[in-house]
């Protein structure tokens, strides 16, 4: 019933919130807009297809208001001292709110993964597009080597629209670090399976000479060969990517030896925002009705002060774990651990 209550806060905080975050970021674009004549039609797109995102940002601040204002409304009209009469304990009353917020925490979860990626993605390139910016997944002067060591590729530049690599320069090495073979190609271009080389100058050692073979085709299958992932820049945005593809691109990124931390935290870091719906509604329920004048104005800024410092340290723990001052999942979940933990002694010490 307490939960039920609470829907039309809920639905008019998200109206609220995401009207907010959409012109947040609609306004520094504006000038952009104008300077390249971006025609209004554009403009409603691009701000669609970023509405699943405004949703995402906005639900967590949404559930801490309606929690907060649910609980407050009953403390500030004394209904909680008819509730606790009746025999319902204060753990059994916010029960319909925590199993809320869990709730809402898998469906961000799952929201995320299959709409708000792909509706980021395409935002993103109607965006680029309107404004004349190009990809950023191409890349030049790529250098790929195999967890082994024996096989070292270099590009002089990766094309990631036609998916292709030009000056492109193959070694393998031995166990002892000599030359085996040596492969020179003016192009490269990915045909879903393998690099297909053009132009190719093949060397190799026959019987302690150096020997030379040409081919106008090379397919480059050999164990080990890295994919497209490989040589696309290691800056690329994993917020558009859905979380399986995500961890696919951080294990190319670790196999061909190139950094892959950056992308490993904001990829765990999927798992760690779809807790914040639950761990908001734990923090609002667990102050509520512990400030005795101003009911609903002091719970509503201690639960936002809380919120602003679990935000605040979530922040700072990835820039930590993402320059490897401390343990990847230290960084990444261990806010989480400690907002969730002084949210449930709160609750463990409330007046049941």
């Amino acid at each position: 019933m307490i939960a039920i209550s609470g829907v039309p806060v809920l639905g008019g905080a998200l109206v609220m919130f995401v009207s907010v975050v959409e012109l947040a970021d609609m306004f520094p674009n504006l000038h952009r807009y104008f300077a390249h004549r971006v025609p209004v039609g554009v403009v409603a797109r691009i701000a669609w297809l970023y509405l699943p995102k405004c949703l995402t940002f906005a639900l967590p601040v949404a559930l801490l208001f309606a929690a907060t204002y649910t609980l407050g409304s009953l403390y500030s009209t004394n209904q909680v001292i008819a509730i606790f009469g009746a025999g319902v304990s204060f753990h059994r009353l916010i029960r319909p709110l925590i199993v809320a917020g869990a709730l809402s925490s898998v469906a961000l979860f799952v929201f995320d993964d299959l709409v708000v990626v792909e509706a980021t993605r395409m935002k993103n390139e109607v965006y680029h597009g309107a404004l004349g910016i190009k990809g950023r997944l191409s890349d030049g002067n790529v250098a790929v080597v195999t967890p082994d060591r024996r096989l070292i590729y270099h590009a002089d530049y990766y094309d990631d629209e036609r998916t292709e690599i030009h000056g492109v320069t193959v070694v393998e090495l031995d166990g002892s670090g000599d030359l085996v073979e040596r492969i020179d190609a003016e192009r490269g271009y990915w045909d879903g399976r393998q690099w297909v080389l053009e132009r190719v100058r093949h060397f190799m050692w026959r019987d302690g000479v150096l020997a030379e073979e040409r081919f106008e085709r090379y397919g480059e299958s050999r164990a080990g060969a890295p994919s497209m992932w490989s040589f696309r820049a290691a800056d690329r945005d994993v917020r558009e990517m859905r979380y399986a593809a995500a961890m696919d691109w951080v294990d190319g990124l670790r196999s061909a030896g190139r950094g892959y931390y950056f992308s490993l935290t904001d990829t765990y870091g999927k798992i760690s925002f779809a807790f914040t719906p639950f761990l908001v509604t734990l923090i609002a329920v667990s102050v509520s009705g512990r400030v005795r004048k101003y009911v609903f104005a002091g719970s509503l800024v201690i639960a936002v002060a809380g919120a602003i410092g679990y935000s605040v340290m979530t922040s700072i723990g990835a820039v930590l774990a993402k320059n490897g001052y401390v343990p990847l999942a230290v960084g990444v979940f261990g806010p989480d651990v400690i907002f969730a933990g002084i949210a449930v002694g709160l609750l463990a010490a409330a007046r049941t």
